[in-house]
């Protein structure tokens, strides 16, 4: 017969819950709680929110989803830096009429901070 090797570990008791705060830029609101296990592997995640989420209440920033990259985690909050932005795929669809086409144009723009 076959034994029981043990208790199975549930991963998620493990996990510890964080709060994702935006950039100073977006005034550090908090935009996602977050699980992870270890600093190291959480820092580099990508969150993905709309500006709607951030900017609580106009209904006309929908469109436009914002990445943030987790930096750095002190205690229970994580900071995180701007990563990209880009419009919404059905805000796209309703630009580009029957007939014709899309044009993708994509540059790396070098800023005043880096």
């Amino acid at each position: 017969m076959a034994r029981r090797k043990g208790r199975i570990k549930d991963k998620w008791r493990e996990k510890r819950w964080i709060t994702v705060n935006a950039p100073d830029s977006f005034n550090n609101v908090p935009i996602a709680y977050v699980p992870i296990t270890d600093d190291e592997n959480a820092s580099g995640r990508v969150i993905e929110i709309t500006l709607f989420d951030i900017l609580k209440g106009d209904p006309s920033q929908h469109q436009y989803k914002l990445y943030f990259q987790l930096h750095k985690i002190d205690g229970e909050i994580a900071t995180t830096i701007f990563k990209r932005f880009e419009y919404s795929k059905e805000f796209l669809r309703s630009l580009v009429r029957r007939g014709s086409s899309k044009i993708n144009f994509i540059i790396d723009i070098k800023t005043k901070d880096g």
